[in-house]
């Protein structure tokens, strides 16, 4: 198994604001290899898994959190980016309509129409679903106005490259104070973000009281099983299935989160 690439939760005392840094470059290379991405493509699937873990660590998160973008355009390079965040695990898909390398690693690789979905399941109840458009180019713009839109939280977002940071303010934050922490924010380079450990990229902190409340190990990891993909079958219906069939009656079902196969016996030969 990859090594893990580790979240770390971190709290500005001096601005009331709380906050999360991930590096994800073993999640990055495992998922390039389980979907054989191409370099860019590669760097825009690992930022919406970033954007997902992000999600699901702010304050109104839960115990699972779906992202997904969808292109309105059926001749974009991109027509979904899906992932899938829980508690140390994150896995995803891309699907992708030619095979021509993407020229930007940002959301118009799916078009100038995307539409961004979400699923925040807290545990308790019915998961919360939310789709709105996304009026920007970049994945931490259209997360801002999502949370803005949906979550009501007040929050920012970093993704370049690997490197993926949120700050989100408490309920006793100020105006002055949520200023203060965005201007650290801001100061941090594309250099640093792209170079530099989590850790040091910290330091912008230094003086707003950074402290860290604590890490997580996140994997890319896939949870399908057997049952999980007999269930999808047996929703299928009889053509459907008689046109999935070996001539042994075998359905083999790949799964689209890290490719593995599975090969099972068809409802309509039990």
């Amino acid at each position: 198994m990859a090594q893990p690439d580790q979240l770390i939760r971190f709290m500005l005392r001096k601005t009331l604001t709380r906050g999360v840094i991930i590096q994800m470059n073993n999640i990055r290379e495992e998922a390039t290899r389980l979907h054989s991405l191409g370099e860019l493509e590669s760097e825009l699937f690992t930022q919406v898994m970033a954007g997902s873990i992000l999600l699901l660590s702010i304050s109104k998160g839960g115990i699972r959190q779906v992202t997904q973008l969808d292109s309105q355009d059926k001749d974009s390079h991109v027509q979904r980016v899906a992932s899938e965040s829980r508690q140390g695990a994150v896995r995803g898909y891309l699907s992708k309509k030619t095979t021509q390398p993407l020229i930007q690693a940002d959301l118009s690789a799916l078009g100038s129409q995307v539409k961004l979905s979400t699923i925040r399941d807290t545990g308790v109840g019915q998961p919360y679903v939310s789709t709105v458009d996304c009026p920007a180019i970049h994945l931490a713009d259209a997360l801002l106005h999502y949370t803005r839109q949906s979550v009501q939280t007040q929050a920012d977002f970093v993704l370049y490259k690997n490197t993926a940071i949120m700050i989100e303010a408490m309920p006793q934050c100020s105006e002055k104070q949520w200023f203060d922490s965005m201007q650290a924010l801001a100061s941090i380079s594309n250099t640093s973000l792209q170079e530099k450990s989590s850790i040091d990229i910290m330091d912008a902190f230094s003086d707003l009281e950074c402290r860290v409340l604590g890490k997580d190990d996140y994997r890319y990891q896939c949870h399908c099983k057997p049952e999980v993909m007999l269930d999808a079958l047996e929703k299928l219906d009889k053509e459907t299935l008689a046109s999935l069939e070996d001539d042994e009656g075998n359905v083999t079902l790949s799964c689209q989160y890290c490719a593995k196969t599975y090969q099972l016996k068809s409802q309509n030969n039990e």
